[in-house]
């Protein structure tokens, strides 16, 4: 075995040069390549939102009224019941308590 590929270690070869020309002109390839990817990927991220917020305009038509609570506490409470989320974990009335165990709440 050759020692430039002992342990998985490429060739040398023109894919592997590091000449100053080379290497500029393949930089600026790449950094043309990451912008062109950046500018799609922000148009598809500006289309999913497009499209979100005009599937949540349609619904909202249809069945003629709002999607979101009105106030962000509505939300809150149906999120995590009465006490908000400092309290979320806490167990509440009707809970299975286990067999034989008595938890009390402080």
């Amino acid at each position: 075995m050759r020692p430039d590929t002992a342990r998985g270690r490429p060739a040398r070869n023109a894919l592997h040069d590091i000449s100053p020309a080379a290497t500029l002109s393949d930089i600026a390839g790449l950094l043309a390549e990451s912008d062109r990817r950046d500018r799609e990927l922000a148009l598809r991220h500006a289309y999913f939102r497009w499209g979100w917020a005009a599937a949540l305009t349609a619904l909202a038509s249809e069945i003629g009224g709002r999607i979101q609570p009105a106030r962000p506490t509505e939300l809150e409470l149906l999120r995590y019941g009465p006490g908000g989320r400092a309290h979320h974990a806490e167990p509440r009335p009707g809970d299975y308590q286990g067999r034989g165990v008595s938890r009390e709440r402080s």
